[in-house]
Parts: structure tokens; sequence; C-alpha cells
């Protein structure tokens, strides 16, 4: 057992000048139906929501004010940052025949468009396509880039583009200039990484293939977070750097997710494409040159297969958690063409790197491990507690008790020595939750759970304690084990 162990660009928002003060976005948008401006209403509020601060005819223009001066104003405004025409069919007719406050407000950006190529004040964002299939958009449009909410499955991915284009802050941002590596001084020569040219894009349209592209993309790009030593710094900074940045990427992955769980189970080819996805982390956990060079790597994967969980159990997918949990991962002999399975528990390990740095900076922490979950947790507006519960489920699911190997639940630590029970077990006393959470580690009959309780009093189940917090779990109570058992 080891011993001591949605949106942070809304909450540190930028008006693009530096300060801390909420973009101030104008919408202008044609009253074409009811439908729409109600669906205009409602991106506006998932702005607000998001930390932009909306200016929107319906809620600003009074009884008694003049449309088109309230909509010139806005446009001429200093004190708006952002404008986003919102581009349908009548709002381009009207537009381009410069009619009613529309073409009022188009001559005024038109002109801002023309006067500065680089501009980034004006977006059109596109909700219908024209007779060809082609996007709706004004002539003096047609040369720029806008966002495209024409798919509306897309929508949560769209809206998270036009909240970053508000805050000024895109996703994929140019990286600094790291240092000089060390291979060009030893005369190493490295073959370049070759990205594919479409990624996910164009090999499968369909809901099902879209994930699974993505995540074979994935295996071929994102798959090894080795981290590189270097003489300038210690090498638990390099290390903990490296997991440091790791929230981005995790937050695509989950999102890709969430699109699919939304709607469905996942799909037996869906569920390959994921443990292919874990093979190819799994088989850089012992790349890189020192004892601590995947240690990044081991904290992604475990991270990620507990955060997947909690998404599955969130979004009662419960066949998709089964069919995860009774995987096992295929890897190559090192240097050889036969491989070998392993159990997905092989993806948990200890990260002695976090253990060093704990004791090197003197920070007396029961578990570095466990403050950088909770702290990617809050950083990927994940649900600590709903982390915490699937780790558990991780931990009696995966752990072998008759050789000792287990999966240590790192972030329950957060929950030692607590009284109570944690959300889904309490929900679990009604037995339509109880019969889909409780296979999940192996308890389907009132004699599963009961063997389970009678494994965790003579100790077949081992204690979990932090020896360095004094801490440890009292599974039955937390896991609500006694009261789900008189349910059955």
């Amino acid at each position: 057992m080891r011993d001591s162990i949605e949106n942070t660009d809304a909450t540190k928002s930028q008006s693009g000048d530096g300060g801390t003060a909420a973009p101030k976005v104008f919408i202008s948008y044609s009253w074409t139906n009811t439908a729409h401006t109600e669906w205009v209403l409602q991106l506006a509020t998932d702005l607000k929501n998001l930390g932009v601060d909306v200016v929107i005819d319906r809620w600003h223009l009074i009884e008694g004010q003049d449309a088109h001066a309230f909509m010139e104003r806005m446009v001429r405004s200093d004190e708006i940052t952002k404008i986003i025409l919102v581009c349908d069919q009548k709002y381009v007719d009207r537009a381009n025949g410069r009619e009613g406050g529309v073409g009022i407000e188009s001559q005024i950006v038109t002109a801002q468009l023309y006067g500065d190529v680089e501009q980034t004040k004006v977006v059109g964002i596109v909700v219908e396509s024209d007779e060809s299939g082609a996007p709706t958009v004004p002539i003096f449009l047609q040369n720029r880039i806008f966002i495209d909410f024409r798919d509306a499955d897309a929508y949560s991915s769209n809206l998270q583009q036009l909240v970053r284009w508000a805050f000024n802050k895109p996703l994929f941002r140019e990286p600094a200039v790291g240092p000089r590596p060390k291979f060009v001084d030893d005369q190493v020569e490295f073959d370049p990484i070759k990205l594919s040219a479409t990624g996910a894009r164009g090999r499968n349209t369909s809901p099902v293939g879209k994930l699974i592209s993505f995540m074979n993309e994935l295996a071929r790009q994102r798959s090894d977070f080795t981290v590189g030593m270097s003489d300038d710094e210690a090498p638990d900074e390099s290390v903990f750097r490296a997991i440091k940045a790791l929230g981005a990427l995790t937050s695509q992955v989950l999102n890709k997710y969430d699109e699919v769980l939304a709607e469905r189970e996942l799909t037996e080819g869906e569920i390959e494409s994921t443990v292919s996805y874990f093979e190819a982390v799994f088989s850089h956990y012992s790349t890189g040159g020192t004892q601590w060079s995947g240690d990044a790597t081991k904290f992604y994967g475990q991270f990620l297969l507990t955060a997947l969980l909690a998404r599955f159990v969130r979004h009662r997918a419960f066949e998709s958690a089964q069919a995860l949990l009774g995987a096992r991962l295929i890897k190559l002999r090192y240097g050889e063409m036969t491989a070998e399975d392993y159990p997905l528990r092989s993806l948990n390990e200890f990260l002695s790197s976090l253990d060093h740095r704990n004791s090197r900076l003197k920070l007396q922490r029961a578990s570095l491990h466990a403050d950088l979950i909770r702290d990617l947790c809050d950083e990927l507006k994940l649900e600590f507690v709903e982390y915490i519960q699937a780790d558990l489920i991780l931990f009696l699911a995966l752990s072998d008790w008759d050789d000792g190997r287990i999966w240590w639940p790192d972030s329950a630590l957060y929950v030692a020595d607590s009284h109570g029970t944690l959300p889904w077990f309490v929900r679990a006393k009604q037995p339509a939750f109880r019969d889909k959470l409780f296979p999940l580690f192996g308890v389907r009959n009132s004699s599963d759970l009961s063997d389970l309780i009678e494994s965790i009093r003579i100790g077949k189940v081992p204690e979990v304690r932090w020896r360095s917090a004094f801490s440890t779990l009292n599974l039955t109570e937390l896991l609500n084990l006694q009261k789900v058992s008189e349910t059955y």
C-alpha cells in the first residue's frame, strides 16, 4: 500500500487589454421567425452563463426607442469589444440588400472589415445552408473565417469556440520556444513527427465514426507524454510541469465522450477504439531515459480512465462502463513481435517522482498525487466527488485481493475519516439504480454483497490507509453497503 500519496478561461476572463472585465458582445440578427429568435436568445443566455456580457435588442432596447439608432450605436460603440452576426438566409438577404437595421449594421461593419484586414472584433456564425448546401453568409464575410452552428449536435463545442473568441483565448495557441534540445549537441538525429494532414476529418462522418476516428487519431498523436529531463531543473519539476499541462487535452477527450453519452451507450467499435487508446498510452509507461520519464503518462492514463468511468455513470451508460471494465490491455514485448495481455489495473501505478517532490520541497502533503487530481478536476469543471466514487469502484472492480495487486484510489484520501455515504451509494438504495451500479464491481445479488461486506470485515479487502495522514477509509459506510444489503 502507498504511504503518502467549464471553464478556467471564464474565471480568468480578459477583455483583450489584459484586464479582468468580461468581454462586452453585441449580437446582431434578423427577426426571421419565433423559433430563430428563441434560438438566438438561448445562445445569448448561454454566453451570459459563461461570463460574456451580452448586449441584445430583446434585453436592452425598450419601448419607444429607435431600433435602427440602437443597432447603429452598438456597432459603433467603443464599449462593445466583440460583434456576433447570426447569419440565416433572411439576415444575409437584408445585409446584401442593405435593408433595415441589418443593412445599416452591415454598412458600418463592412467599412470596419475592409479597413482592418486583421480584425478580430466581428465574427459571423452560420445557422443555415443555401440551396447548394453552402453556408449562408453575407458577401462582406465570404472571405472571413466564421463559426459553423449548423450541426445541432456540435452546439456545445461551437459555443466553446465562440466563448474563446470572445475572451481572445483560442484553443490552439502558438507555444513558447523551448530550450535547446540536448540531442542537437549530441549529434543525434530524430525523424520528424508525422501527423495526419486531415486528422479525424473526412474519414467517417457518422456519429459512431466520429468518435472512433477521433480516438484513432488521438492514439497516433497524443498517447506519449514521456518527459525529457533537463540539467536546468530538478527532474521532478519536469514531471510536475508535464502533468499540469494535461488539462486542455483531457478536456477535449472527455467532451467528445460527453457528446456521445448524452444520446446513447457506446457501440462495440467505440469501446474497442477506447481500449486501443489506453493500450497506446500504456505502451509508453516505461519509455524515456529515467525511472520518472513515464510518470506524466502514468498520471494521464489512470486519471482519464477514472474520469471516463465517472462520465459513464453520470450519463447512466452502465453497459459501456461494464464493457470498459472488462477489457484487458494488449502490449507488445519490448523488441519483439509477440505480445502479452495485462489487466486494466496496470494503468494505476505509484508515481515516485511526486513522492520525491513532496519530500524535496518539504510540502508535507499526505498525497501530492491526490492534490493534482483534485486540481485537474477543478480545472476541467469535473465533479471531484464523482471522480472519487469512480476511483473507489475501480478499487473494488479491478483489484486482485488474493495476490495483493490493487487499484489504489489516490483521490479517496479526500474522504478518508469521513462520516456518511457518498451520493451514488445513497441512490443505490433504489433497486433500479443499485442493479446497474453494483455489478460494476461484481455485486449482482445479496450473496455477492454479503461476501464483500465480510471480506472487508476480515481484512481480505485490505484497509486503505495513508500513514502520513493517519487516515483510513470506512468503505462499508462510504459505500452504504449495509443499508443496500437490506434492499435485496
